[in-house]
């Protein structure tokens, strides 16, 4: 069976496991595939004792889009009550290369924190595999295209590198990621985020949703992702400290980034 450039359907892969187990293993829906669960033992950079700490993941994959999705959990119940949930987006730079350019690696690595000392399991993880760039076209193609726009424009590379070349600021949509909350009868959560526009989303499709602040310590190396998100896109963060100053070790002119406008 050749599994090369996905020419192997997903029924013709699922023909060959004997059907008693993988009955166990597999949900088919309508709109998605859900696979699991997974057993993880997990590293969480921010706790001292780094013993391995056991999650659960699920694998989501949806029909109609193509899109990707991991549940990260400790609940195997799967049975939540006001659950503290992230919903956090793919970035290689960050993950795979730990780029200090964004704060991704840094939310991530404390969602697993909280997430892991939430009393009774009560959290839970949805990473959004294929939401490279804020889902701009092309996955990880056009996440590059925008780096490498924005730096040999001297822009920002969350704000001006898509607004000035013709993109929209953010082409992430979650009705996926309510899909999947609403298959586990979720109808309220705490949710980590400083980011209005995807709360205002969760808000808007139903949940009861209380905000929970989730904000990198600051450092100059912030100064492009945490400042311009604040100043720019009004996300919900303190930065103590910041200084506007601080974006020109990106080559950056400050007062063509901020513009004179916020509270810095």
């Amino acid at each position: 069976m050749n599994f090369k450039n996905g020419k192997t359907k997903w029924t013709e892969l699922y023909s060959q496991i004997p059907e008693e187990i993988l009955n166990k293993i597999l949900l088919r829906t309508d709109t998605f595939d859900r696979i699991g669960p997974i057993e993880l033992p997990l590293r969480i950079f921010f706790k001292e004792n780094q013993e391995p700490t056991k999650f659960i993941l699920y694998y989501y994959g949806f029909y109609k889009s193509g899109e990707n999705y991991f549940l990260l959990t400790q609940k195997e119940s799967l049975m939540f009550d006001n659950p503290i949930v992230r919903v956090s987006s793919n970035c290689n730079w960050a993950f795979d290369l730990r780029s200090m350019r964004c704060d991704c690696e840094w939310e991530l690595e404390y969602a697993k924190k909280v997430v892991s000392e939430e009393s009774d399991q009560d959290g839970l993880i949805i990473f959004a595999l294929d939401q490279h760039g804020k889902s701009i076209t092309g996955g990880i193609r056009g996440h590059a295209l925008i780096y490498a726009l924005g730096q040999i424009q001297k822009q920002d590379l969350v704000y001006a590198a898509y607004k000035d070349n013709g993109f929209r600021i953010d082409y992430r949509e979650y009705d996926e990621v309510i899909s999947i909350l609403k298959s586990l009868n979720i109808n309220k959560m705490r949710f980590l985020s400083n980011n209005p526009e995807k709360i205002e989303a969760f808000t808007k499709s139903g949940f009861g949703v209380t905000r929970v602040p989730i904000e990198k310590p600051y450092d100059k190396n912030d100064s492009e992702e945490l400042g311009v998100k604040k100043i720019k896109l009004g996300h919900h963060l303190n930065l103590e400290n910041f200084n506007r100053e601080d974006i020109s070790i990106y080559g950056l002119d400050p007062s063509k980034v901020f513009n004179g406008n916020g509270n810095h």
